[in-house]
């Protein structure tokens, strides 16, 4: 549930289970007096899309009866600048919610919602922290349209029974652990605790998890991973070589300056960086006389 494919699946699909699992996230999360009733997704993808297609979007975006807006997304890990990020969502949201014309009033509540594979926030114990726009020294609320959550999957204590969980402790223990085989008798534990947003999120994510072709999707994904990570850790050490290149030449060049004799300078370049003498020679011919 930790990968943003099948979060989005889940959540996002746009079909009868999909939803009532988003409306059960949806009212667990934010803790209401006055339940969300309906919600609808806005921005449903085919399950054929390809990874990192330019249409490929993995947040779940979702507009209430009310016509409250929703973004909710799966980070497998704390991105630098998150916060700010966020903030740009967030912002884009409030943006979108009132149309050319509106009065004020009629501003819908734009809501983010971020769940984090990790530790966002180290100086605090909550794994659950919600963000707005208020006066710093009293909390005086300037307005209530712009809503931020973050919750920390890393925070949770997978030693703690079920039982004694709070519900939204309980659906973000789900969240991290279901699909881990090694934690099977925990997530069953979970879900004997009868919490509705457990129940309605697994029986969505069983079903989609026998699908074939999303499992190969999935497998797609992971190549063109696999792919990406060996392009970056071959363009950083292209990226050393150059540099190292660099010094060396202005290493000779200096010391050519300096009116050393070659031989000299070949014994420094073996010593100082560790080249094999066919090398360091190979280096003086060829930066020597530049």
């Amino acid at each position: 549930m930790t990968n943003d494919i099948i979060f989005f699946l889940v959540y996002g699909a746009g079909t009868k289970e999909s939803n009532k699992a988003l409306l059960s996230l949806l009212n667990v999360v934010l803790e209401r007096k006055d339940p969300i009733t309906e919600v609808k997704i806005v921005n449903t993808v085919h399950k054929g899309f390809h990874p990192g297609d330019k249409e490929t979007v993995m947040d779940v975006k979702a507009r209430s009866e009310k016509g409250e807006q929703f973004n909710i997304e799966m980070q497998a890990s704390v991105q630098l600048f998150f916060g700010e990020r966020t903030l740009i969502y967030g912002a884009r949201m409030v943006n979108s919610s009132l149309a050319k014309g509106e009065d004020y009033d009629t501003m819908k509540k734009s809501i983010v919602i971020s769940f984090i594979d990790g530790v966002m926030f180290k100086d605090t114990p909550s794994f659950h922290t919600k963000f707005e726009l208020r006066e710093n020294r009293e909390g005086l609320l300037l307005t209530d349209r712009l809503e931020i959550y973050f919750l920390e999957l890393g925070k949770i204590d997978d030693s703690k029974d079920p039982e004694e969980m709070e519900p939204l402790e309980r659906l973000c223990a789900y969240l991290k652990f279901a699909g881990d085989h090694r934690r099977a008798d925990y997530v069953e534990k979970l879900l004997d605790t009868g919490e509705e947003a457990v129940l309605m999120s697994d029986q969505v994510f069983r079903e989609i998890t026998e699908d074939e072709s999303l499992q190969d999707l999935l497998w797609r994904r992971e190549i063109a991973e696999h792919d990406l990570a060996t392009k970056v850790m071959l363009a950083e050490k292209d990226g050393e070589r150059i540099g190292i290149e660099k010094g060396i030449a202005a290493f000779i060049q200096d010391y050519v300056e300096d009116g050393r004799e070659a031989e000299a300078i070949i014994e420094k370049l073996v010593l100082r960086f560790d080249l094999q003498e066919d090398e360091a020679r190979q280096y003086y011919e060829t930066y020597s006389d530049c």
